[in-house]
């Protein structure tokens, strides 16, 4: 690997302009709702995903009420099911997660509802 031996080595790239015009359209959006109301609606789908999911013999990785948790990010673990086969059936009913160190990681949006978590729910008990 060549490193060059001068500043430029600092030289950090740039974020996408159309990124950033979304960020701040996202912002504007958002920010008058409050962190408040944002948190406490995140508290409710994510509370019922982890319930659901627990009936099922899914574990989340933090507790709700762990001070560490971020209430809109539900991580699940399943030994018998694991979090790839979790995730392809997921998936192919148009839900968008992901997979973090063995586990579905599934990040709550201020749109989603309780709809959409129980369609996660009906997925993981299809397992």
């Amino acid at each position: 690997m060549d490193v060059d031996a001068d500043a430029q080595r600092f030289t950090q790239s740039t974020m996408s302009y159309i990124s950033m015009a979304g960020l701040v359209t996202a912002l504007d959006q958002l920010m008058p709702l409050g962190e408040g109301r944002l948190e406490a609606h995140s508290r409710r789908p994510s509370g019922r995903l982890i319930k659901g999911a627990r009936a099922l013999g899914w574990t989340p990785f933090r507790a709700l009420e762990d001070a560490s948790a971020s209430p809109h990010i539900v991580s699940l673990t399943n030994s018998e099911a694991g979090a790839e086969r979790a995730v392809d059936a997921v998936r192919r009913n148009r839900i968008v997660c992901g997979v973090r160190n063995g586990r579905i990681r599934i990040s709550l949006a201020p749109y989603n509802n309780r709809i959409d978590v129980d369609a996660l729910i009906d997925v993981l008990a299809s397992l």
